[in-house]
């Protein structure tokens, strides 16, 4: 049971990633601030992820 839990938080934490990522690559391409904004928030998100991991 513990380790599917890990492995959920572990996928979750991955997808964060992703989107961040396809966040990013959208920004590149339009150039948009809300789009920024949104990088910004999942940048953030993903920072604490991180630091929840160590």
């Amino acid at each position: 049971m513990y380790q599917k839990k890990v492995m959920c938080e572990e996928e979750q934490k991955a997808n964060k990633f992703l989107s961040a990522k396809a966040a990013v690559r959208s920004c590149i391409k339009t150039k948009n601030m809300k789009h920024v904004e949104n990088v910004q928030k999942e940048h953030q998100s993903s920072e604490l992820s991180i630091q929840d991991l160590e």
